[in-house]
């Protein structure tokens, strides 16, 4: 098994174009590109991929977006604005 590092971002709105994991009770549910989200990093639309449709993520609900340690490397470039309030998180990926 190989162990992957992830960042747990909780400013959502910072998220636009990025490819994200969406996690629910400790469990990741999907993988896609954040669409858009709303200014107050409450809710995100995961954008529609294959056969997964688009879809709303709600903070409310438990939802955690995180991104690899790889893909911060879009904050460092200009792509998306560097997050103020990150957590690293590892989890065992197969």
């Amino acid at each position: 098994m190989n162990s992957t590092a992830t960042v747990r971002i909780d400013e959502w709105a910072r998220l636009t174009g990025a490819d994200v994991e969406v996690w629910q009770r400790n469990r990741m549910i999907r993988r896609g590109r954040v669409e858009m989200a709303n200014s107050d990093s409450s809710m995100a639309w995961i954008m529609a991929d294959g056969i997964e449709t688009r879809t709303l993520v709600e903070k409310s609900q438990g939802h955690v977006i995180r991104i690899s340690i790889r893909n911060t490397e879009m904050f460092s470039q200009g792509q998306v604005e560097h997050p103020e309030k990150i957590d690293v998180v590892l989890y065992t990926g197969g």
